[in-house]
Formats: structure tokens, C-alpha cells, sequence
């Protein structure tokens, strides 16, 4: 790129120090959107068609399903010849209708010592198969959905020369090392200001990015996140709160996805100590795994507190097919994240395919988002104190969020828009001879 451009199906990351089941990583409208995207007269040129591998390293959690979805939509367009480069374990390689390149190593194994020395091992083998395959193809571009930071210094000097880098900054700061803080901070900044294009989901994300990594900010793109298409139930609210043990004319309050630490449940149950609302919170999802407590340990919490019939807990897998009757038997969702959670929620996009308002703290891109589209009630901070005063607001306000909200979000965050944008911006970065920013750094490389 020459110069500044202008502008939670289940899966084994969680156990990994530093990663977590949620993207989560869209807090833009169409007007904010179009004035990031290269300019239109790029649009106007006659695109090429490009090879684009785009790399897929966890086998599963909401990246993984973010990287479905965009590829779903990406497949269909004539100017890019799109790959996704996972591994045989990738939870969505069978309802795929892109083409996927199963190259990458499993990171599963029984024995947890044998499965952390995988995930080591392939911190080397996987980016180095993946830029075989781009030397080996010749691809325009490759597209990072997860980034081994830990081991950019070493395989940043295999990306061929002409093959242009672009990443989705889902998490743009690691939230716990890997082995080394002070080597991963650094190793993860390099790689930003290695790539010709990130990716982001909301302004407080891009500029958490250049604050972080000194990226020039005309490399930044903002990108919504799309909301996921689960199923909409057959039943009515009444028959499922009443399969699921839920009192009818009982406000609930749903806390859906894998139970972690940076979720701030512990916060949320407390809340309810203080306040009749809402009447129930129904946490549904298995633990979060290594590094968080385990769901017995909030249900120890609730029942010392005396709110046993109060916190309801669903701790298994949930289906595609009971996601929607969750949402359906709630009122509102449950975005009560620490406030130090910096990346877009998979929880929120779901909800906003339901049109289930939220109440979220003033986690930086949640909060951008909520209170842009006004799909809820953002506390003035993520204590249970704040909580408590915002489950409060949102049930004062709850029959003024009216269903024309939801649906300009989901116009707004379509995957089609996405992959639009997206797309542009793969366009615009391999329509230039000029160097790649990684070789334009560096020189000449052998």
C-alpha cells in the first residue's frame, strides 16, 4: 500500500491463555462506513480478480463463526477466488458453501499437556503453511481472522513479497500472555504495523489501534459485524418459559454465551441483591474454561445470597435450534461486561437478530454501538451498584424500543455490507504495484 489511504457455537480457543469465545469482535452507520472505504473511483475501475486465502487458526468460538459468515458472503462475489485455510476440526467446515483448504494442524488432544504443546507447535507450523500455500498460489492477499503474534518476528519473513496482509483486529490487545507479556505486546504491534489493512468493528476500537500499535490511521477500515441468523421459534414465549421452568409474567434477563470472568456475572448477581429487577437472570452456557470460574462458583454466589430462585442456570451447550427460544423467553440481554472489554460482542448480534433490547455497561465498542442504534440502556459503570441503576432505566423505558431500531442495525450490519466494504478494500490495496508495507519497512528481503 503506498502511503496513508484516506479513510458462539462452542469451541477450544477458551482454553488458550489470551483468547476468548467472542469476536467479538459495528458501531457505524452507512455515512461512517462509506467515508472509511477506498474512494469511489477505485469502485468505478474494473476490478481484477483476486486469490485470497484467508486464515482461520482456532478451530471454532464466535471468530470462527464471524469468519463463516464473511466468507459465505465473500464466495459469491466474481472479482475475488476466496480459500479459508483452517484445520480438520474447524467447527463450520461442513456447512460451508466456500471453498476451505484444510492445511492447518489440529489443536485437539485429550490430554491437556499434549494439546497445549500442539497449540505451541503451531504457532510455527500453521503461519508457515499458510505462506507456502501463498508463495505456492501466488495469492494477492491473506486475510489474518486469528493472528500467532507470539511468533510474528520469526514467520514474518516468509510472506512473499507480492501477497498483500490485511487483518480483523477483533481483540486489538491480548487481554493475558501467552509466556511472555513484554514479548507478545511487541511481537503484536509489529504485526499491525506490518499489515496493509486492519479491520475493525467501531470507532473506540480503531482508536484504541493507533494508540496501541502507532498505526496509521488511513490503514484502519471499519467494518460491521453482522448479526448471526439463528432460527425463530415455532412456539410462543408462555409455551417455552414454561418448558424451561420460567414464570410467565416474570421479567427475565438473559446472560447467554460461555460463562467468563470478563462477562462480570459475578456483578450482574449482585445487582439483583439490591433490586426486584429484573425477577429472574437465566445465565445460559457452559463454563468459559481455563482462567475463569466455573459456573458452580456463581451459583455458590447466588445461593449465598439468598437468590437461588432468582438465578436460573442452563450450564451445558446450548443448540442452534434453542438459541432463539432463549431470546424469545427474554426481555433483555445481558451485556454486562467489564468495562476493560474492548471488542464487539457475538452476544449483542444475536440479540439484534431477535430485537431483544440490551442493557450493556460501558464496555468502549459495546456502548458505542448500543447507544448509537438506541437498542438499550448503557450503566454508568460495570459495579453492581451501576448495573443495578441500569436494569432499572432499561425497565422504565422497556416499551420504547420499537422494533424499526432493530431492524436499521441489521441493515446497517448485514454481511452483504460487510463483504462489500471488505472487498473494496482488498481491491484498492492489489490495484497498486507499489511495495507491501511490510517490505516497504524493511527493504529488500530474500
Amino acid at each position: 500500500m503506498c502511503g496513508a489511504e484516506p479513510d458462539l457455537p462452542p469451541g477450544e480457543s477458551s482454553w488458550i491463555p489470551g483468547f476468548h469465545n467472542e469476536d467479538d469482535t459495528a458501531a457505524m452507520s452507512p455515512d461512517q462506513a462509506v467515508s472509511t472505504s477506498p474512494n469511489s473511483s477505485a469502485r468505478q475501475r474494473v476490478a481484477r480478480t483476486l486469490r485470497v486465502l484467508m486464515y482461520q487458526f482456532f478451530p471454532g468460538g464466535g471468530i470462527g463463526r464471524y469468519t463463516h459468515e464473511l466468507a459465505q458472503e465473500l464466495r459469491q462475489r466474481d472479482d475475488l477466488d476466496l480459500s479459508v485455510v483452517c484445520s480438520p476440526d474447524f467447527e463450520w467446515l461442513r456447512r460451508s458453501s466456500y471453498d476451505t483448504r484444510v492445511e492447518l494442524p489440529s489443536l485437539r488432544h485429550a490430554n491437556p499437556l499434549l494439546r497445549k504443546s500442539r497449540f505451541l507447535a503451531a504457532q510455527f507450523r500453521s503461519p508457515r503453511r499458510l505462506l507456502a500455500m501463498a508463495a505456492e498460489q501466488r495469492a494477492n492477499l491473506v486475510h489474518f481472522a486469528n493472528i500467532n503474534h507470539l511468533t510474528f518476528p520469526w514467520w514474518k519473513r516468509l510472506i512473499p513479497r507480492t501477497t498483500r496482509i490485511v487483518a480483523t483486529a477483533h481483540d486489538v490487545r491480548r487481554a493475558k500472555s501467552i509466556v511472555s507479556r513484554h514479548w507478545e505486546t511487541r511481537a503484536l504491534q509489529d504485526f499491525y504495523r506490518s499489515c496493509d489493512a486492519l479491520f475493525v468493528h467501531s470507532h473506540s476500537q480503531r482508536s484504541d489501534l493507533q494508540s496501541f500499535a502507532d498505526v496509521d490511521s488511513g490503514r484502519i477500515h471499519l467494518v460491521p459485524h453482522g448479526p448471526y441468523p439463528y432460527q425463530m421459534p415455532s412456539d410462543s414465549r408462555d409455551k417455552i418459559r414454561r418448558r424451561l421452568g420460567l414464570p410467565t409474567d416474570a421479567t427475565v434477563a438473559l446472560c447467554f454465551g460461555s460463562v467468563r470472568d470478563d462477562k462480570n456475572i459475578a456483578h450482574t448477581i449482585q445487582a439483583l441483591q439490591q433490586s426486584d429487577t429484573p425477577d429472574i437472570l437465566l445465565v445460559a452456557g457452559r463454563g468459559g474454561g481455563k482462567g475463569n470460574r466455573p459456573v458452580t462458583w456463581y451459583q455458590q454466589l447466588a445461593a449465598a445470597a439468598g437468590l437461588q430462585d432468582r438465578c436460573r442456570f442452563l450450564n451445558r451447550h446450548i443448540d442452534d435450534a434453542e438459541v432463539g427460544e432463549l431470546f424469545t423467553a427474554a426481555d433483555v440481554a445481558c451485556l454486562t461486561y467489564r468495562t476493560g472489554f474492548t471488542s464487539q460482542s457475538g452476544v449483542l448480534n444475536v440479540a439484534m437478530h431477535f430485537g431483544t433490547p440490551v442493557v450493556a455497561t460501558p464496555a468502549p465498542t459495546i456502548a458505542e454501538t448500543v447507544q448509537n442504534y438506541s437498542v438499550g440502556v448503557v450503566c454508568e459503570d460495570d459495579s453492581a451498584d451501576g448495573i443495578r441503576r441500569g436494569f432499572e432505566r432499561w425497565k422504565s423505558q422497556r416499551h420504547h424500543f420499537p422494533a424499526e431500531r432493530f431492524e436499521r442495525y441489521r441493515d446497517e450490519h448485514s454481511w452483504r455490507r460487510n463483504a462489500e466494504l471488505t472487498a473494496d478494500v482488498y481491491q484498492s490495496l492489489c490495484e497498486s504495484d507499489c511495495p507491501t508495507v511490510l517490505h516497504a519497512q524493511s527493504g529488500a528481503m530474500p
